[in-house]
Formats: C-alpha cells, sequence, structure tokens
C-alpha cells in the first residue's frame, strides 16, 4: 500500500511544508474531473503534529484548487468504525475542517472499510471573487409580491451566486382598523367576483 501511494505522490500536483529548510509535511492533489479535485494523500511528521501544519497545507490545497475553477475537495480514509486511534483523528480533523461524509466502501478490500468525506470550496464570502452589495431601501404595500418572490428564492439558499442583494423594509399594517378595511375590501371583491360569474352562466 505505502509501496502504491510513494509511487502516485510522484506523479502528482504535491504541496510541502518546509521547517528549516526540511519538509515536514505533504499533501498530494489529482484533478480526476472538470471542477473537482480529491487528496491523493496526506501526512505530517509524528513530531510536528499539532503545530497546525496539516490546516496550512489544507489552505494551500484549497487554494490551488479554487485558481483551477474546482468547487470541491474529496478525500478517502478509514471509516471511523474501525475505531483505529490514529485514522479517528484523522477522521475527526477533517470534519472540523467542514468536511462532510458522503459514503463508505470497501476500497482494499473486505477487511478495510473507507470512508469518503467531502467539502464545497466556493460556497464561503470570503472566496468570493466580487464584493457583495447590499441596500436598503424603504417600501410599501405595493411591493408585497417583490418580497414574496425574494423570500422564496432564497429560502433554497440562491443568494450565495448573486453578486448584489436587495433588502427590502416593509411596514405591515399594525392597526386594527386597517387590517379591518383591508378584509372588507377583499370581501367585497370576492363578491363581485362571485357576481360577475354567475351573469357569465346566465
Amino acid at each position: 500500500m505505502n509501496e502504491k501511494y510513494a509511487k502516485g505522490v510522484k506523479e502528482r500536483i504535491c504541496l510541502g511544508s518546509m521547517v528549516n529548510e526540511n519538509c515536514k509535511g505533504l499533501i498530494c492533489l489529482e484533478f480526476p474531473f472538470p471542477c473537482s479535485a480529491n487528496i491523493y494523500w496526506m501526512g505530517v511528521k509524528k513530531d510536528f503534529h499539532g503545530k497546525g501544519i496539516g490546516k496550512a497545507l489544507l489552505k494551500a490545497a484549497e487554494k490551488l484548487c479554487i485558481e483551477k475553477n474546482c468547487d470541491s475537495l474529496t478525500v478517502e480514509t478509514l471509516s471511523p468504525k474501525h475505531a483505529d486511534e490514529g485514522y479517528l483523528q484523522t477522521y475527526a480533523f477533517y470534519t472540523k475542517e467542514r468536511f462532510k461524509p458522503l459514503f463508505e466502501l470497501h476500497t482494499y478490500g473486505p477487511d478495510h472499510l473507507m470512508i469518503c468525506l467531502r467539502k464545497s470550496i466556493t460556497s464561503r464570502i470570503e472566496e468570493w471573487s466580487c464584493p457583495m452589495e447590499i441596500s436598503i431601501e424603504k417600501s410599501s404595500l405595493e411591493d408585497l409580491s417583490i418580497v414574496q418572490n425574494l423570500a422564496r428564492f432564497y429560502v433554497y439558499d440562491m443568494s450565495r451566486y448573486c453578486g448584489f442583494l436587495k433588502v427590502i423594509l416593509l411596514p405591515f399594517p399594525r392597526h386594527k382598523e386597517h387590517r379591518r378595511e383591508k378584509i372588507e375590501t377583499n370581501k367585497e371583491r370576492l363578491w363581485k367576483n362571485k357576481e360577475n360569474m354567475i351573469a357569465s352562466l346566465n
């Protein structure tokens, strides 16, 4: 297994963390499909665990992925179901860095249950290529339909794809008299529509 990775690292893009001209950590990336990247191998020497080297390597890898227009980064590691202490730490590292589990599979035979994790690398505000402009405007009841449409649109989290977001403050009526007047108006409109329907049938 180690020989396979040693050979594979030479054929892929690698980023290293150097301390006093010595490599203390390495991350190796592959790009199997357009807009997607995968961590082929990643490791940090034991004496340098807990010093932020792994996080720095991952950040550098994400920057490279963004430059290549990738919107996701995946990684495969041993499933936490094996309860292996070393790989539990690896799994905890990736989940702390916002990787989400996708599925499990026996990549290397029935004795090794692996888990695939994925991280989106384009949904965060700090990675946007253009700044978001926010304007606040006072509106009226005539704009109620616009507000409703915006609510339907942004409930699906589409705002991250937009460079401009308009926030509308709508002064909804609070007085009972106003509400009663609106109700009576609606009743009259419904009754008029009913009369028109009956007239058309005759």
